[in-house]
């Protein structure tokens, strides 16, 4: 008899169990407006509430598709080849969207959408890429000569960079040369080192049609035996694929030299072109012109215009 009931009492509990479940399920995914549970003797806790209006689907804004068809947003989506890449120390594939450029959605106060993104990247000019990757170069050179130098080390000198010459041939410079000295010219004094402009004449020389000058290399000679003056001076070299640059910070007294710097980095159609540039053009200048009967006379030609043997 007591086993009887005991398995009436577990029927009973199963039963309840699963009335229960039922209930929450229910509950759980039936809004509360479409289940009414006081049917099971169970407060609902709020008043059952008719359904709102169904949502209102606007058409695609005319900037977001631009004139075409609206976009499918279940389109699939058209990748390149699987690739591998590691994520949390093992290897998963992966595939890159091709020309899809993720944005943004916003409202646009209208009922449409602006679509905000930064489209395809504009192909980097690598003429100018090259220029400023140079510019930064020559900064690291400034930040090696200056490197450990504190204001008291700085104290009463006056650095005058001059043109960084061919390692092969110190009566050489170029382009390149040139540029190290005037970047040098504004690294140092952005670093607070004094420099001096040696090359500034007292006067301005104005041209007519020209424009207003005071730098000058006519000047044959600067006086630089100073106790305080030290020259930043350097050299350079190239091959096909490189270019070493070395800078040093020299006492203009005697020689001393106080600090170093070097750089080698690869060659860029920039500086091939700055260091072709390697010397003075040939000055415009006049040859005089007579009558032909004249020109190509006997008594107007030299022996050598003439193929004469000459010992």
């Amino acid at each position: 008899m007591t086993s009887r009931s005991q398995l009436s009492d577990a029927v009973i509990a199963l039963v309840i169990t699963l009335v229960t479940a039922l209930l929450l399920s229910l509950a759980l995914w039936t809004p509360a407006w479409a289940l009414d549970l006081s049917m099971f003797g169970i407060e609902s806790g709020s008043e059952p509430q008719a359904p709102g209006p169904p949502p209102v689907v606007r058409p695609m804004p005319q900037a977001l598709s631009g004139g075409g068809p609206a976009l499918d947003p279940g389109a699939g989506l058209k990748t390149g080849p699987v690739t591998k890449v590691v994520v949390n120390g093992r290897e998963v594939p992966v595939r890159r969207l091709e020309g899809q450029f993720p944005g943004y959605l916003l409202p646009d106060g209208q009922g449409g959408y602006i679509w905000m993104t930064d489209g395809p990247a504009a192909p980097a000019n690598p003429s100018n890429t090259a220029a400023r990757e140079l510019k930064l170069k020559v900064r690291e050179l400034a930040d090696q000569l200056l490197a450990g130098m504190s204001n008291q080390d700085l104290r009463n000198l006056v650095a005058m960079p001059v043109s960084f010459v061919n390692q092969d041939d110190f009566e050489v410079s170029s382009s390149f040369g040139r540029y190290l000295t005037e970047q040098m010219f504004y690294e140092f004094n952005q670093r607070g080192f004094p420099i001096r402009e040696y090359r500034a004449e007292p006067d301005i020389a104005t041209r007519r049609g020209q424009g207003d000058f005071v730098l000058s290399r006519k000047i044959q000679n600067v006086f630089a035996q100073n106790p305080y003056a030290v020259l930043l001076a350097g050299t350079y070299y190239q091959d096909n694929d490189n270019v070493f640059v070395n800078a040093r910070l020299v006492r203009a007294m005697d020689g001393l030299v106080l600090r170093t710097g070097m750089l080698v980095f690869a060659q860029t159609d920039v500086t091939r072109r700055m260091l072709a540039n390697t010397g003075p053009r040939v000055a415009p200048t006049f040859v005089g012109m007579k009558d032909y009967e004249t020109m190509t006379s006997n008594t107007a030609l030299t022996s050598i215009d003439l193929g004469d043997d000459l010992h």
